[in-house]
């Protein structure tokens, strides 16, 4: 048997009946003298053979039961294994010769078997065709096929390589080897992709007869010729034969599918030294062979069927077999999705490294006019002229609309809140005054479905925005995301260029108070939700302001986890009695804490939570122990430094004793030494006990922590709190209800 090579031009037809030994000579260049005919061959018993079977020195009997193989399942070589790898590799001769796309043939040959399986198992015939399905049908397709010479004669010598020794009385492996044989000059996927296709041919033929011989008188007479009707009309008898060939199916669908991938995979990004790479290839010969073999004894099946009709016998056994070929070829499957996927994402990696590369090199090292280009790069999408959506006018724009405006990228992901969302309309509102233009960037995650439930999610964040958002953030280029990175490292080295000082509280925040500290004025910062003490550490903060000749500003901000209508009660009072300056929008308290928080927990992310060294986060850990702890609190700046502050009831103590105990050395020693050293002499056991409070929303709980104000290890506890918010706001909703009729 000669075997045929990418270019060559066969001469038809494939099935003629020339005797054993000149079929095996080698096919020469197209003959143009017509092909001979020749008489069909009859063996003793009347048992009409396929045409290009020679008939053999004792009549062949139907095909024999599959015996059960003890066939090892796995990707480690045995030494049979090994040796079987050889024979295999023996019959591959690549020429070098015209490379061949088989995408596009796979494609064709998934969707006839995909049309095929659906009438096997009752569905209507075509009814799920996917888009890649439906692109079979296009004139690219029929082009690409065209690359392929003498496809369907190819196909045709496939078909009889395969069939003809089984029916013959020969066996899977012997008719494996000859179709590899026949395909050597092929590339291992084309092997795999033209032999399959071959047995779709006539899989597809059996159906489609299946399908239309009860309505059509054409397809009728043929299927009466084949026998079909006979094995149609009894296909109960035959539901282990299809039940096994229709798994064995899917499993050779699946692993073709994998080596075809893996044969596209782009070489740019990986090299031959890759050693996922290398050891793929070498574990190609043993699944080509396997997967051409169970192509191989599906086609003999359904061969079985329409050659020999009622008479043909079901078995069990062949059934097992089948199911044999197709446990192996699934372990095959497995390993190579896991390499492919592998593969997938080093290639995915380096594009996005590349594309990274390319993005940051154009924002960065190029000189722009305007600002157009770099945003276009960043949102600008070839299929989508209008790429962002301006929440506040519900319209949809072009990114020219940003052409010469400073603009700031607003970055997260789905789960922002409604007090975030109105400390960001702040925060718009204030760089409006500035002429900044604000586009939300959503980071969706790529590995969760976009489905309608999403997108209402996401277009509900929309209601209270007033500024622009990427319409479609699943479009987003993965290299603009890489372009924003906030890592650990970049998250440390950030913290890097902190200090402990009252910017790092109020930033952004409120400008008075960014305006008292440029003046270098001292402020009181208090919270707590205890009116009584408000009232007393204010005025007395205000008596001995005045008495030590100092500029003193005092703020109320509040108190973390305090309702809404007991804040509005604290701050009602504070402005009627002008005790002090406070913010009037509880989202700013809400922000206020919330930064610290978020300190607190980057700080613990960041295994920085329990080192002594670290002043930021000691004093972080004072300030919300502080919160937490009954009463009120106060802290002293001056200017930026932060120099003092404490427990309310030790704050308060300390400024009604001012002037019996501390006002002189405050003339001498200078005020905050003298108030400093007057805190001193305090017991730490009158101190109130620090205690912390994590959310089990919280991404990690360190497994203990060491006290802030006495370094001693803190005890843990579990606490469950319910505050009937939810209950109250159902039994309100209730109480709104008209009554029942």
């Amino acid at each position: 048997m000669a075997a045929i090579t990418p270019n060559t031009r066969l001469t038809a037809p494939f099935r003629s009946l020339q005797p054993q030994q000149e079929r095996d000579t080698p096919l020469t260049a197209v003959d143009p003298s017509p092909p001979r005919a020749a008489p069909l061959l009859v063996t003793a018993d009347d048992q009409v053979l396929p045409r290009g079977t020679s008939l053999p020195a004792k009549s062949p009997a139907p095909l024999p039961p599959l015996q059960p193989r003890g066939d090892r399942i796995g990707i480690f070589l045995t030494s049979d294994d090994q040796l079987l790898t050889r024979n295999v590799e023996e019959t591959h001769i690549p020429d070098g010769g015209q490379l061949i796309d088989v995408r596009p043939l796979f494609l064709l040959v998934e969707d006839i078997i995909a049309r095929a399986t659906q009438t096997v198992q009752g569905a209507t015939p075509g009814a799920e065709i996917t888009k890649e399905t439906r692109a079979t049908e296009g004139k690219d397709s029929l082009t690409a096929l065209a690359s392929i010479p003498d496809l369907s004669l190819i196909i045709e010598r496939i078909f009889c390589e395969m069939t003809c020794k089984s029916l013959a009385g020969g066996n899977a492996h012997d008719a494996t080897l000859s179709v590899l044989k026949l395909l050597g000059h092929f590339p291992w996927e084309a092997k795999v992709v033209l032999t399959l296709a071959a047995f779709s041919f006539t899989y597809g033929e059996f159906w489609l007869l299946a399908q239309i011989y009860s309505t059509n008188p054409l397809a009728n007479s043929m299927a009466r010729l084949k026998q079909l009707r006979l094995v149609t009309d009894q296909s109960g008898s035959f539901k282990y034969q299809f039940d096994a060939v229709n798994k064995l199916i899917k499993a050779i669908l699946n692993v073709t599918r994998c080596i075809v991938e893996f044969t596209e995979l782009p070489s740019t990004y990986i090299t031959e030294e890759e050693s996922t790479l290398k050891a793929t290839r070498n574990y190609f010969p043993i699944a080509v062979y396997w997967t051409i073999r169970s192509i191989v004894g599906a086609a003999a099946q359904i061969t079985t069927l329409t050659s020999s009709g009622q008479a043909y016998l079901p078995s069990i056994t062949e059934a097992w077999e089948l199911s044999n070929w197709e446990n192996k070829l699934n372990t095959i499957y497995e390993h190579f999705l896991v390499i492919t996927r592998r593969l997938s994402d080093i290639i995915a990696r380096k594009r996005e490294d590349e594309a990274y590369d390319l993005l940051y090199k154009f924002i960065y090292e190029r000189i722009h006019i305007d600002n157009f280009p770099v945003l276009n790069r960043l949102f600008g999408l070839k299929d989508d002229p209008t790429p962002l959506y301006h929440c506040s006018s519900k319209r949809r724009v072009q990114i020219d609309a940003l052409r010469g405006k400073n603009v700031l990228l607003l970055i997260s992901d789905l789960n922002i809140s409604q007090e975030e969302l109105s400390m960001l309309e702040q925060i718009y509102n204030y760089t409006k005054i500035h002429q900044y233009e604000v586009v939300w960037l959503p980071i969706i995650d790529r590995s969760i479905q976009w489905n309608n439930v999403v997108q209402a999610r996401f277009e509900k964040l929309w209601e209270p925005m007033q500024w622009y958002s990427v319409y479609q953030p699943a479009k987003v280029d993965t290299a603009v995301i890489s372009a924003f990175p906030f890592t650990s490292k970049k998250e440390a080295d950030l913290w890097l260029d902190e200090s402990w000082k009252l910017e790092l509280l109020v930033d952004a925040i409120d400008q008075t108070i960014l305006d008292w500290i440029r003046e270098e004025k001292y402020i009181f910062i208090h919270g707590g939700d205890d009116i009584d003490w408000i009232r007393k550490f204010s005025k007395q903060a205000r008596e001995v302001a005045q008495s030590a000749n100092i500029k003193l500003e005092i703020v109320y901000v509040g108190k973390s986890h305090i309702k809404k209508d007991a804040l509005t009660k604290v701050t009602d009072a504070v402005r009627s009695e002008s005790l002090s300056y406070f913010w009037q929008d509880p989202t700013t308290v809400w922000f206020f804490w919330q930064r610290i928080q978020s300190m607190f927990l980057s700080k613990i992310q960041l295994e920085q939570a329990d080192n002594i060294s670290d002043t930021i986060t000691q004093e972080i850990k004072k300030l919300l122990s502080y919160d937490r702890s009954p009463g009120g609190w106060a802290m002293l700046t001056k200017g930026s430094a932060i120099v003092l502050h404490g427990h309310g009831s030790t704050i308060y103590t300390a400024l009604l004793q001012y002037e019996r105990e501390w006002k002189k050395e405050a003339a001498t020693a200078g005020f905050v030494n003298a108030f400093l050293a007057h805190l001193g002499i305090y017991d730490i056991r009158e101190v109130p006990c620090s205690q912390f409070h994590f959310p089990a929303s919280v991404g990690r709980v360190p497994p203990g922590m060491r006290c802030p104000v006495c370094g001693l290890p803190m005890e843990k506890n579990t606490t469950f709190i319910c505050c009937h918010e939810e209950a109250l706001g159902a039994a309100e909703l209730a109480a709104a209800l008209p009554p029942a009729v």
